[in-house]
């Protein structure tokens, strides 16, 4: 009788994102909302992309409204075969909550890429997949990691950034290489772009 083979480490952890991303996706709407995606996540990047790049909101520094910019940019292309301009017009003077989907989404996207990441921190800290895997699957389904992640909000954004400039500063510490110091400043900046604490 043959032996299984064993599921490689890549597998598990492509199993192992998916399953988070669908605990995470915004689908159906979540019971509740953040008191600011109406505003922050709707009609700054709204504005944004109607030409005004300042985007008139600094209760959170700007980085994630210019990526919901785009994000929306993206959505346009994809599903609209109006104007630009139309495009804004409509969801910021009609409905601009059918359009509340897309940075949610964005939001869920980079919360089970945390979790990848995650997995590359423990397994580079404890030096086996088993660890990372473990450890990614502890964040995969932590209730308070899943529910902010359905909304659109800055703190599950930040935890993304701050994710890799610990692995990059881990990088550092264990390989000494240049090129780690430029990632980990780079993401220590997207972090503090993201949420100012």
């Amino acid at each position: 009788m043959k032996t299984p083979k064993p599921v490689s480490w890549k597998t598990a952890l492509v199993l192992l994102f998916l399953v988070a991303l669908w605990l995470r996706w915004p689908y159906p709407e979540p019971a509740w909302t953040h008191i600011d995606e109406q505003r922050a996540f709707l009609e700054y990047p709204l504005g944004i992309l109607g030409g005004d790049l300042n985007p008139h909101f600094f209760n959170y520094p700007s980085l994630q409204l210019y990526l919901t910019a785009a994000f929306y940019y993206l959505h346009y292309l994809v599903s609209s075969y109006e104007t630009l301009d139309g495009f804004v017009a409509y969801y910021y003077l009609v409905d601009p909550s059918a359009l509340l989907l897309a940075p949610r989404g964005l939001t869920s996207l980079m919360s089970a890429a945390t979790v990848v990441v995650l997995f590359f921190l423990s397994r580079r800290l404890y030096g086996s997949a088993r660890s990372g895997l473990c450890a990614g699957a502890v964040l995969a389904t932590m209730p308070l990691h899943v529910r902010f992640s359905h909304l659109a909000a800055t703190d599950i954004p930040m935890t993304l950034w701050v994710s890799l400039a610990m692995l990059a500063a881990v990088r550092i510490a264990q390989d000494q290489q240049h090129a780690d110091y430029l990632w980990a400043g780079l993401f220590t900046g997207l972090a503090g772009s993201t949420k100012y604490p």
